[in-house]
């Protein structure tokens, strides 16, 4: 389903599960999933080979203008907090929509169509996540059949994540047994903004629809892995063990990432007498990337000759794209 509608007009676009989680049933007359009728196919009379398939939510009549919102706040030991809200206004001529959702319980929660929050999966680790959207339609124009439509969706998101773990082991030959330790620590941060923007002309005689796409998303880890292995139980502190060591290394990395990339669609459509039309279509997309690694290897191995294999790498990569499309279809 590529989006919900109320009434027969765009109330949300994204997951359709946050609003529907948010609609109480008692407004609820309806509910209908269909492929919806494109404004191309309004103006030309020819049915496309896909159409975008839709969830049509009726209120009922005393519900079809107002206001619903909700919130939701909790708190617990070790700091711990979670919260999250929903709000909406609808009418005729316009539909905005919000939700957030912050917390530190290792929740990147989303609404069911049960009425519950769900998670999306499994989180390791510690997380904390704040995240965001707004939605919001406007219909203008005197015609109903053919109103003018501007749709705008902004979602924001920042997430932290730290995962620590410790493994011990142990070898068993006839030989003699030998113990090992790992103990590996990884954190990164993360941010994204995402926009779209969609406005769409429709009149008896020509269609004109504009697409616009901006997404940015960045990002930083740290990672570090440190090894043993040997002969003897190894203690709780182990990093400076040399006496029955077989081998050690310890890995260390930092990155850090970025993207940025726009893109647009610009199509017209004019109709023409018998039965003909003439056709514009332009498409801008642009992308730009950035990936900057810094690593630490050092693996120490026993023997009759000790080694030490050492090795510092850094990596910068960049990217940028530009493509320019475009088409003029004339009979």
């Amino acid at each position: 389903i590529s989006s919900l509608l109320v009434n027969g007009k765009d109330f949300f676009r994204g997951d359709p599960k946050i609003a529907l989680e948010n609609l109480p049933a008692y407004m609820v007359n309806k509910v209908k999933v269909y492929e919806q009728q494109t404004d191309y196919e309004k103006l030309t009379g020819r049915k496309e080979w896909e159409r975008p398939l839709v969830m049509d939510v009726n209120l009922k009549k005393e519900y079809s203008i107002g206001w619903i919102a909700n919130a939701e706040a909790g708190g617990g030991t070790k700091d711990k907090y979670l919260g999250r809200v929903f709000g909406t206004y609808f009418s005729d001529r316009a539909r905005v929509s919000f939700y957030g959702n912050a917390n530190n319980t290792n929740s990147n929660q989303r609404a069911g169509t049960d009425g519950k929050w769900e998670n999306e999966d499994a989180m390791m680790g510690e997380n904390t996540l704040q995240k965001g959207g707004l939605f919001a339609s406007f219909y203008g124009g005197k015609n109903s059949e053919r109103p003018i439509r501007f749709i705008t969706t902004l979602e924001a998101s920042h997430n932290k994540d730290v995962n620590e773990s410790r493994e011990n082991s142990v070898n068993f030959y006839e030989s003699g047994n030998t113990y090992g330790k790992v103990n590996s620590l990884y954190n990164s941060k993360n941010y994204n903004l995402n926009w779209i923007g969609a406005l769409s002309i429709p009149t008896s005689f020509a269609y004109i629809h504009l697409d616009q796409y901006f997404y940015y998303a960045s990002s930083s880890t740290n990672s570090q892995q440190q090894s043993v292995l040997s002969r003897h139980i190894l203690p709780d502190e182990w990093t400076n063990m040399t006496e029955g060591l077989v081998n050690s290394y310890t890995d260390l990395s930092q990155s850090k990432a970025s993207n940025l990339s726009y893109a647009a669609l610009l199509d017209a459509t004019v109709k023409l007498p018998h039965d003909k039309e003439f056709s514009v279509n332009f498409a801008v997309n642009t992308r730009t990337s950035t990936d900057k690694t810094n690593s630490l290897y050092n693996l120490i191995t026993q023997g009759v000759e000790p080694t030490t294999d050492f090795r510092n790498r850094y990596n910068h990569n960049k990217q940028q794209n530009l493509q320019l499309l475009g088409s003029i279809d004339y009979p």
